[in-house]
């Protein structure tokens, strides 16, 4: 996903994003895409020796997620954790 940063070189940061129990996608990168008192830290980035996985990353967040209509949801307190996959 490109930076949705005016920045040239972006900004640091993430885009979080949940699919609800209805199917309904929510980003932080949706418009209106507002951000006030937003936060995103990575609290863990572990090796992994797996052939298609190369870390572990962890991170906790504060967000305002939005859907295709405009509504939002507030989350505080998140926590991700992901692989990132090695792509050849």
């Amino acid at each position: 996903m490109p930076s949705l940063s005016e920045d040239e070189n972006g900004i640091d940061g993430g885009v979080v994003y949940y699919v609800d129990n209805e199917g309904v996608f929510w980003s932080s990168g949706l418009s209106p895409a507002t951000q006030n008192s937003s936060a995103f830290e990575i609290t863990e980035y572990v090796d992994l020796d797996l052939p298609i996985a190369s870390k572990v990353v962890k991170a906790k967040f504060n967000c305002t997620l939005y859907d295709g209509n405009g509504n939002s949801k507030t989350i505080r307190n998140g926590e991700a954790r992901a692989m990132i996959f090695s792509c050849n």
